[in-house]
């Protein structure tokens, strides 16, 4: 009995503290879907950036199983190393002073 009512009072606590802070006339996003989640051994991921070349691995990987689909963006091209660890410095320098 004592678990039914302290459940009954949290969840109104919790309803009557959720309209309090809600902003009216504010729409909450709606919920995106779960990522998908996939494991590589160290092998099988460099072989992957391997046949990615200069495109990133999302887009490689999005290309290839969708690449009979017209109605998809076209990848990104991924930066080549020297140019994102140089900009990495010229950001830290400009943090740092």
């Amino acid at each position: 009995m004592k678990s039914s009512l302290k459940n009954n009072s949290s969840k109104s606590i919790k309803s009557a503290f959720q309209s309090s802070v809600s902003v009216p006339g504010k729409k909450s996003k709606p919920k995106r879907p779960s990522p998908i989640s996939l494991r590589l051994s160290e092998a099988e991921r460099n072989e992957l950036t391997r046949l990615a070349g200069n495109k990133s691995l999302n887009g490689y990987i999005r290309e290839r199983l969708f690449e009979n689909s017209e109605s998809l963006p076209k990848p990104r091209k991924r930066m080549p190393p020297q140019f994102t660890n140089a900009s990495r410095r010229v950001r830290s320098s400009k943090t740092s002073v």
